[in-house]
């Protein structure tokens, strides 16, 4: 596998910042593993049971209750608290000037690859399947529920995974993380046709590493989701901080993270809807 690290420095780089801790990947980790705890710790305190919410707390909230604590307002609360500046100052943008058509271009790009991918897995896992088996998880999809029995938690929950994902999610993972990682992190890897940033790849392991269950410990679990992590979720990850990397603008991975969680389910309800006869 030819693979070639370059050097690249970053605009604004210099030995202060590779002497500053604030800019190191140990940060960048001890801050993911406390949004994971604080995120996790909030779906403990929200969720009483499998799908069941305090009854104290609206759907639609507890929806949205635990990204945004631990992951949004955090993200905010560090880059004023810590980096005593604003997301600007910090170095994330919504959307950077002159990048309009890029983030466009990828956005569609790999939205439509990843929409293609979750449609041929759903095709895999129909084909597998007898009708009877496929109308069964087709019932267990939360678009099929929200369509056909009506919940405002599951209701909540699309909602949230089609157009609030990444705009809870993305602040941390890519504006906060990724930003400061490449400040320090420069260098360029040649694999093949591809080019990125070694801060990439190291804020992809760390969001694939966010969603692992640390709570309550328990190392079956704990082993499996480690497993999905580096299978399913640090491929996902990499794309999203490829495409942050390519356009510095934050919107690009906002939307195409709600189309890699909203388009899956999308496409498991259309294919297994087709599967099971409708």
């Amino acid at each position: 596998m030819p693979v070639d690290v370059a050097s690249a420095r970053e605009p604004g780089a210099d030995g202060g910042v590779a002497r500053d801790w604030r800019y190191s990947f140990a940060f960048a980790a001890a801050l993911t593993a406390l949004s994971a705890l604080l995120t996790q710790s909030v779906i403990r305190w929200v969720f009483v049971g499998k799908g069941v919410v305090d009854p104290r707390v609206p759907a639609w909230l507890a929806a949205e209750l635990p990204a945004l604590l631990g992951s949004a307002l955090l993200a905010l609360a560090v880059v004023r608290w810590i980096y005593r500046a604003g997301p600007a100052a910090h170095g994330c943008r919504l959307l950077a000037a002159g990048r309009t058509r890029a983030a466009v271009g990828y956005v569609l790009l790999c939205g439509a690859l990843v929409t293609a991918g979750w449609t041929v897995i759903a095709l895999i896992v129909a084909a597998a399947n007898t009708p009877q088996e496929n109308l069964t998880l087709l019932e267990q999809n939360a678009v099929w529920r929200a369509w056909n029995r009506p919940n405002a938690l599951v209701r909540s929950f699309v909602i949230h995974s089609l157009f609030l994902v990444g705009f809870l999610e993305e602040p941390l993972a890519r504006g906060l993380i990724q930003t400061a990682l490449e400040r320090r992190y420069s260098r360029v890897i040649n694999l093949w046709i591809i080019k990125f940033r070694v801060s990439t790849l190291l804020a992809a392991v760390l969001f694939a590493a966010w969603h692992i269950d640390l709570v309550p410990f328990n190392p079956g679990v704990l082993l499996k989701e480690t497993l999905v992590a580096v299978l399913l979720l640090l491929p996902i990850s990499f794309l999203l901080s490829y495409v942050y990397e390519k356009t510095q603008s934050l919107l690009a991975p906002i939307l195409l993270h709600n189309v890699v969680d909203g388009g899956k389910l999308l496409a498991f309800y259309w294919v297994l809807a087709t599967a099971a006869g409708g």
